[in-house]
């Protein structure tokens, strides 16, 4: 089956299918079907690739492409990995690592970082089984609801 696998980059010709999968992945209306079409392939510092077998979407890896002036090459943010239930530990995920590796590595990116669940363990033996290392940084977030108006 591995080798029936085409990976290969999103474009807005996926849009409908690749919402069934965000749908399974992230919640059902997390992003409706014309804002995807809109970005799908088209936001320049995203890239999405896919996994396709026998004319069908089986599995999507989104990552951002981040410039700081502080270093002179870009790096990579794997921000989304998704692979369908009936398609997962098959290597379809390890497929969706290693070519966005192949990319970073094509695109002088020399790095490539990710966030998971500090109780996701499957997630976390899956990176490490592909080499990647837990850092010691923790991560922080805050929502903004409204706009300030001091600022």
């Amino acid at each position: 089956m591995d080798n029936e696998i085409l990976y290969r980059l999103a474009d807005s010709m996926d849009a409908e299918k690749f919402k069934l999968l965000n749908d399974l992945f992230n919640g059902p209306d997390t992003n409706d079907i014309e804002d995807i079409r809109k970005h799908l392939g088209n936001i320049e510092s995203e890239r999405v690739l896919v996994a396709e077998y026998k004319g069908n979407l089986i599995g999507f890896c989104c990552g951002q492409l981040i410039k700081s002036v502080c270093y002179k090459t870009y790096s990579f943010e794997l921000t989304e990995i998704y692979v369908e239930e009936d398609y997962q530990k098959k290597g379809v995920g390890k497929g969706l690592i290693e070519h966005v590796e192949f990319y970073c590595n094509k695109n002088n990116i020399r790095k490539i970082e990710l966030l998971t669940g500090s109780q996701n363990f499957n997630a976390q033996s899956f990176y490490e089984h592909l080499g990647y290392t837990k850092t010691n940084q923790i991560h922080y977030k805050k929502r903004i609801s409204e706009l300030n108006e001091k600022v």
